[in-house]
């Protein structure tokens, strides 16, 4: 699911689409990736990255649903 949602973030930030669900979507990146290796017994923290879209885009694709 982690990966899923990493893939709709970057389709966003490329440009190659505008789905406002997608930038949704992509705010549960982090989430997902955490419970994904919870039941790895990885509990670490880790540090996540870059994995939203810019903000820039971000306010690009919500306006555009308005």
């Amino acid at each position: 699911m982690a990966v899923i949602c990493l893939i709709g973030a970057m389709l966003v930030e490329d440009g190659h689409s505008n789905d406002k669900k997608l930038v949704l979507a992509a705010y549960g990146t982090s989430l997902m990736t955490k419970v994904g290796l919870t039941e790895f017994g990885i509990e670490e923290p880790l540090d996540d990255g870059p994995v939203l879209p810019r903000e820039e885009r971000i306010q690009q694709v919500l306006a555009q649903a308005r």
